[in-house]
């Protein structure tokens, strides 16, 4: 019993010594193992964060130089799309003029009265002006330059040689409209050789050209400004900002608020605290393709004390500027600093909870997983706070559905949008909520199954009213459940503007028919459908009889009245599917797809007795037209739209010349 006991004793001790022992090398060891990790993670810590750090300015200047060479390739585009819509200004209100005088005015005292109305117009800060031409002898009519008003300019050469304006004169004969590049002096600077653009446009009723031109380099001065002061307002990270000189050492834009104040001054001589120019070592690194790293040494304000500084360069040679941001390698230093001792005090805690798991590995158990349990869920709350606060942080209206297209989550704009309070959005489907198109599952409709697609759709709101979107959905996989997130953007006011201004450029002003430029589109698709179809188009066109009359006995505000209701009553009367434009003056053309001839002449006809048959204020007044018809078919057909306008005017000539309140065919 004695050595039993001893041997027990022996064994506890031996047990004790052997755990001890154990416990001792495992922990040991366990520390030691932490320690290389640690002094592995704190030396790999420090390279990727550096590199993560040079990485992070070279994308960040990368993504400003896309953005400039975004804006430089659209540079020529968006001048052209100007000059062109101011001509196109210029050229309605010339016509508004001449229509409001051809009557009563010489058609010498209607291009007076042009001369007068665009004399002295500008656009673009005063750059932008206005020339005028007569075709038939080249006499400019006025420009920015008096002495060239009222001279043949046939034989004017610009500096490269180009006969200017007989080019302007050939290209509206030829074209009607379009643009030239030529070279000109440019005022107040040196030199002929500016590169210009023009625009010019031929003004039929006058025989006249009217143009307007840029200089290349002024426009693109002005969007150069306005991108380098997008460009002093981007930021990124905490206080990042970013600098853009040209390749004499010119600052042209600082987004550091302290250093505004050397804007448009010169940087080349810059030294650094040791003796470096860096703004010459800059030009040289941003002249190299990619661009690269310059390091220098540089005054830290915060901190009043000389520090090592990182910066990425990258150059635009065509504009001979370098643009560029950088960090102080002391904030690198003090931002390792901190993650080596939040190492540290991680390995720490390991080596702390190890030991303590070598004692009280059952208690450590529970307490870990109460702990890690602790942890996920507050990590699973602060991922959700972040996933509801960006979901609602967003201006578009975002919700999750699964592949049957029930709702199963929105943002708090959704409810918004649509009328319905989220519970009862919930228990709602896509089926309830949009229009569906004929052919088409609204479950697929704006869904790609490889990434996002755009698409526009209309939603019922709860009110009834219609809601159209433009959303971008995607599918997701949701532990092995697919479902599909789509964003939506309410567009139904910029829908509506659209709308609006498309049928807008679409009408007459007084009429409300279609204007010419629109019906010759219309008779130019119906033209082209009735070859590839095989099927009859009728065109005809008709002229109110004796119309200066009526204006010159009644006044022209009677004029413009029969104009109005003539248009309306051929508008009310026409078949479904028809089309009426007015040419001009008092002339319409009407468009009869799928007509033979005989049915188009029974609709003109019927539209002749109906306008004869209207009663007017003026009991005296009568109102006739006269017109044309003629049917494309597969034994007549016309390759152009202008060779039909020409034929059915020649019977509407014939019509007038018979007699007129007539159709001939």
């Amino acid at each position: 019993m004695q050595n039993l006991k001893k041997i027990g004793k022996i064994f506890r001790v031996t047990t004790l010594v052997m755990l001890f022992i154990t416990i001792t090398i495992m922990g040991g060891l366990w520390i030691f193992t932490s320690y290389l990790n640690f002094k592995r993670e704190a030396e790999q810590l420090k390279t990727d964060y550096i590199a993560s750090q040079r990485e992070l300015v070279q994308k960040e200047v990368e993504k400003v130089i896309e953005e400039i060479e975004f804006h430089k390739s659209k540079t020529e585009e968006k001048l052209r799309e100007v000059i062109r819509e101011r001509v196109y200004e210029a050229y309605n209100i010339a016509m508004n003029i001449y229509d409001q005088n051809k009557e009563v005015k010489s058609n010498r005292e209607i291009e007076e009265l042009i001369a007068k109305t665009f004399s002295g117009v500008t656009y673009n800060n005063g750059r932008g002006y206005y020339f005028w031409g007569r075709v038939d002898d080249q006499t400019l009519l006025f420009a920015d330059r008096s002495e060239f008003e009222g001279k043949q300019m046939h034989n004017y050469r610009s500096p490269e040689g180009k006969h200017v304006f007989r080019d302007f004169v050939e290209l509206v004969r030829t074209r009607g409209e379009g643009f030239y590049e030529y070279m000109w002096a440019h005022p107040g600077m040196a030199g002929n050789d500016h590169r210009k653009i023009s625009f010019v446009k031929y003004f039929e009723p006058l025989n006249l050209w009217l143009g307007s031109g840029e200089y290349y380099e002024d426009f693109q001065r002005e969007q150069q400004a306005e991108l380098l002061e997008e460009i002093s307002l981007k930021s990124y990270g905490r206080d990042g900002y970013f600098f853009v000189l040209d390749f004499n050492g010119i600052n042209l834009a600082i987004g550091d608020e302290n250093q505004k104040q050397r804007v448009l001054k010169s940087d080349w001589e810059l030294e650094d605290l040791n003796g470096v120019k860096f703004i010459q070592r800059m030009r040289r690194v941003a002249e190299e393709k990619e661009g690269g790293f310059v390091y220098y040494k540089w005054l830290k304000p915060s901190k009043n004390m000389a520090v090592d500084k990182m910066t990425f360069v990258k150059g635009i040679q065509e504009w001979k500027w370098l643009v560029g941001t950088g960090l102080y390698m002391d904030d690198i230093n003090d931002t390792i600093a901190a993650k080596r001792k939040a190492l540290m005090r991680e390995s720490v805690k390991n080596i702390e909870k190890i030991i303590v798991i070598m004692f009280f590995l059952s208690a450590m158990v529970v307490l870990i997983e109460f702990y890690i349990l602790k942890r996920v869920k507050a990590l699973i709350r602060y991922e959700e706070n972040i996933y509801e606060t960006l979901l609602n942080l967003s201006m578009e209206g975002i919700y999750l559905r699964n592949s049957q297209g029930k709702i199963l989550d929105c943002n708090k704009n959704i409810p918004q949008m649509l009328g319905y309070t989220r519970e009862e959005l919930l228990s709602l489907s896509l089926d309830d909520l949009v229009l569906k198109e004929p052919g088409k599952d609204p479950l697929t409709m704006g869904c790609s199954s490889v990434g996002g697609n755009y698409r526009e759709l209309i939603f019922r709101k709860k009110n009834g009213t219609l809601l159209t979107a433009e959303i971008n959905t995607s599918p997701l996989e949701i532990e092995r459940e697919k479902r599909q997130i789509t964003f939506l953007r309410d567009i139904t006011k910029r829908k509506r503007m659209e709308r609006y201004l498309k049928e807008l450029s679409r009408r007459d002003g007084l009429t409300q028919l279609y204007n010419r430029r629109y019906i010759f589109k219309k008779m130019k698709s119906e033209l082209e459908r009735s070859r590839a179809r095989g099927v009859s188009l009728s065109i005809s066109m008709i002229d109110i009889d004796h119309f200066k009359k009526i204006n010159d006995t009644f006044g022209h505000m009677v004029g413009d009245e029969v104009l109005k209701r003539v248009a309306k009553t051929l508008q009310e009367n026409l078949r479904d599917g028809d089309h009426v434009g007015r040419y001009g003056g008092e002339e319409f053309l009407i468009v009869l797809p799928n007509t033979k001839l005989s049915r188009a002449l029974e609709v003109i006809e019927r539209l002749r007795l109906i306008v004869g048959q209207l009663e007017w204020e003026e009991k005296e007044l009568t109102v006739t037209f006269s017109g044309g018809v003629t049917e494309i078919d597969s034994k007549r057909s016309f390759n152009k739209v202008e060779e039909l306008v020409d034929e059915v005017d020649r019977l509407l000539y014939r019509a007038k010349v018979s007699g007129r309140n007539r159709v001939e065919f």
